[in-house]
Formats: C-alpha cells, structure tokens, sequence
C-alpha cells in the first residue's frame, strides 16, 4: 500500500499520526508489518536489531557465535508469545518453532533489506528504509552490499532446509563480516 494510504489506515485505528506515518514509511507498504510496529513495541525492537547487525558483524567466528545467539534470544519471547499457550506441551513448541523458523525469515528479510537499500543507495536508487540512517548505509560497497544480500537469503534457504538456526546465523554473521 502507498505510505499516506497506509498511515491513514492506521490512524483509523487510533494510532496516532507520528507514529501511523513511522510504521506506515517503514513497513515496506505491508499492512500487518506495519500494524505490528505501530501497536507492538517488541516487534520495533526485534526489527532495529536485525537492522544493527551490518554495524555489528566482524569477520571472527566467535563474535558471529554470539551475534547468532544474542539474535535467537531477542526472538524467543516473540515466538513464545506468537505460539500461544494452548494445548499440549508438545503442540506448543511446534507452535513455537514455526513462530521461530518465521520471525527469522522475516528478520533475515530485513537484514537483506538493508544491505539491498546500501546498494541501491550508493548507485542513486530508492531505499525501502528510510528511518536507517544515511551513512550507515553507505559504509558497506555496493557490490559487498549486494553480495551480502544474497548471502542473506542464502541463509533464508538454509533455514528453510530445517537446519539449526543458531549455527546458520553464526556462519552468516561471520561471512558478512567478512573483507
């Protein structure tokens, strides 16, 4: 949706207009994206830390280790509380897991995001997030930006292959770091 359709929309929703122009500006055009971040907090915060990663990441693989766990321990609230508490035990972690296999699907697309819009930047086009400071998104090249996009949905793929989230994330997180 365009961003004043969008703010509108929310505002409908007694949001208020600061905060309905923010979401709406931020959320790509998406609706729920952008409902979640105007009314949930805890979905702004687990978005600004997929979108300080770039800042964060180092080419050693004890520091990826730790970004990759710090990450899966900002989601597990999330998808705890996305998981519900109905049913079996055994219902409720599924719940969890698939809560989880989402948020970092999504984060991951975020994270892509920003290294897409650094490209996209620095060669004169668009950018999809406009509240990402300017130089934060110039301090990676355009051809490692677009690189480290691909590395990012690489690790979509990977985790959509039912492989263990923590490891993968090291391993990216490292990769991105890298020169």
């Amino acid at each position: 949706m365009p961003d004043d359709e969008l703010t509108q929309a929310l505002v409908d929703r007694d949001i208020r207009p600061d905060a309905a122009r923010v979401a709406a500006m931020v959320s790509g055009g998406r609706p729920g994206l952008a409902l979640a971040l105007a009314t949930r907090p805890e979905v702004a915060r687990v978005r600004q830390a997929w979108l300080s990663l770039p800042e964060r990441v180092t080419a050693r693989p004890g520091d990826g280790f730790a970004l990759a766990e710090e990450m899966m321990a900002t989601l597990e609230p999330l998808a705890a509380d996305l998981a519900g508490e109905e049913g079996t035990a055994e219902a409720r972690d599924r719940a969890k897991k698939r809560a989880t296999q989402s948020l970092l699907a999504g984060g991951l697309e975020i994270l892509a995001s920003f290294y897409a819009d650094g490209a996209s930047l620095q060669l004169g086009g668009p950018i999809r997030n406009r509240d990402v400071s300017l130089p934060s998104l110039t301090t990676v090249p355009p051809a490692k930006a677009v690189a480290n996009a691909h590395l990012v949905l690489d690790a979509v793929i990977d985790l959509a292959g039912n492989l263990r989230a923590t490891p993968v994330l090291a391993s990216l997180f490292t990769s991105l770091g890298a020169e």
